[in-house]
C-alpha cells in the first residue's frame, strides 16, 4: 500500500491522514467512559474494511455503572483494536495483509490479535515510549506499567514481522469539530437530491 496518496478533498492531503483522523472519530462512540480510543483496518486499496471502538461485547448491558470502574472495566471492555478486528470478523471480512490505523500503541493482548488476524501494519499517533503525541500541545501521561507493556507488543510485532509506524501527518480536528457542531450535517429534506 504506498502512503501517502494525495486524495480529492478541501479537509485531508493523505490516505494516512485520513484514516488517522477517522480512527479518532471512531473512538468519540467509545464506550469506555475515561477512554476515547478507535481504531480502522484499511485494505491495500485504501477501503475501509472495518472499524472498532473500546466497547463491550455485543449484547452485554453497558448502562450498569460498576462494569465502568475499575477493575469490573478490565473484564467488560475490548479496546479499540481488538474490536476492530472482530467486528470484520464478525461479518465474514478478511483483514489479511490490511493495515491498521490507531491512536495508541497495541497493548500485548492486542499485538496478539493483530498478529493471528494477519494484519501486516500498524499505524499509531502516540510514542510507545513516552505517550506524546506529534503535535506539541498533546501530553498523554503514560504510566509506566503502559510503557512496560508497550515494550512487549512492540517484542512481539518485531517477531512476528507487522510492521509499526508512528504517524507522521495532521490530524484534521476542524472537520470533526464541524460535524459535532452540526455545521457539515446532511441537507435539509427540500435541498437533498432525489
Amino acid at each position: 500500500m504506498s502512503d501517502p496518496t494525495p486524495i480529492e478533498n478541501e479537509f485531508f492531503g493523505s490516505w494516512s491522514e485520513f484514516f488517522m483522523t477517522m480512527a479518532f472519530f471512531v473512538g468519540m462512540k467509545s464506550k469506555d467512559r475515561l477512554t476515547k480510543v478507535g481504531a480502522v483496518i484499511v485494505s491495500p486499496n485504501h477501503q475501509v474494511v472495518s472499524v472498532g471502538y473500546c466497547g463491550f461485547p455485543r449484547g452485554i448491558n453497558d448502562d450498569i455503572d460498576q462494569r465502568h470502574t475499575r477493575p469490573s472495566k478490565y473484564f467488560y471492555t475490548l479496546h479499540a483494536e481488538r474490536n476492530s478486528v472482530y467486528n470484520a470478523l464478525y461479518v465474514g471480512a478478511s483483514v489479511k495483509g490490511c493495515w491498521m490505523y490507531t491512536p495508541w500503541y497495541p497493548c500485548p493482548v492486542c499485538a496478539q490479535t493483530i498478529i493471528q488476524s494477519g494484519i501486516s501494519r500498524v499505524i499509531h499517533y502516540y510514542d510507545r515510549e513516552n505517550g506524546m503525541g506529534q503535535e506539541t500541545n498533546v501530553n498523554v501521561d503514560l504510566r509506566e506499567p503502559w510503557a512496560k507493556l508497550a515494550l512487549e507488543s512492540d517484542q512481539m510485532f518485531c517477531e512476528s514481522g507487522v510492521m509499526t509506524e508512528k504517524f507522521h501527518g495532521k490530524l484534521y480536528r476542524d472537520p470533526i469539530i464541524q460535524v459535532c457542531n452540526g455545521v457539515l450535517s446532511p441537507l435539509p429534506e427540500e435541498e437533498a437530491r432525489p
